[in-house]
């Protein structure tokens, strides 16, 4: 397997565990908004409405450096 190779299914790899987090994380984010919103008694955390927006920008940023990582990789 070529170095490139190997880097593309990283890279796919990298992307679909980031997508499968953003889309849990917007799951919550969505229940904790609507029990806000409503009060529907689920128990949802209400910190889950600041905390979850800053897990979405540190996990872009992670994304970010491993792309990079990923592209320096390849390069050499």
């Amino acid at each position: 397997m070529s170095t490139k190779e190997f880097v593309s299914q990283q890279r796919n790899a990298v992307n679909f565990l980031f997508g499968l987090i953003m889309a849990g994380l917007l799951m919550f984010w969505i229940w904790a908004a609507l029990d806000w919103a409503f009060a529907l008694g689920w128990n949802a955390d209400p910190q889950i409405l600041w905390a979850a927006p800053l897990m979405a920008i540190f996990g872009y940023g992670v994304r970010f450096f491993c792309m990079k990582i990923f592209r320096f990789v390849e390069s050499n």
